[in-house]
């Protein structure tokens, strides 16, 4: 974040892999002057239940990871019982879960 901060000072606003880079977005933003979301809106993912206690709190992309896990195991269980009957099938298939947005005040401004 310092570097894209450097090269493109007019940046307003960054979606970060996960919430724990997102917290250093905002200590650095923080230690940098920035005020949060007023100059940069920062959001992240996986909606860990810290975000919340973030300042500001971070608004984040929420995977329910319960249902991430339980659907990656029924799939391989269904490639491995294909394979032992012979059966396997090598067409890829997309699987589409829905996140949740949760939105905080890193990208509202409070009052608002």
């Amino acid at each position: 974040i310092r570097q894209l901060l450097d090269e493109y000072p007019e940046m307003d606003g960054v979606f970060v892999a996960n919430d724990q880079m997102a917290l250093a977005v905002l200590q650095i933003a923080c230690r940098r002057g920035l005020q949060i979301p007023q100059d940069l809106a920062v959001v992240g993912f996986d909606g860990i239940r810290e975000s919340a206690f973030y300042w500001p709190p971070l608004t984040t992309v929420y995977q329910d990871l319960r249902t991430l896990g339980r659907t990656a195991v029924r799939e391989l269980f269904q490639i491995i019982e294909a394979d032992r009957q012979g059966t396997a099938k090598t067409e890829p298939k997309t699987i589409s879960l829905s996140p949740e947005l949760v939105v905080r005040g890193s990208t509202i401004p409070s009052g608002n």
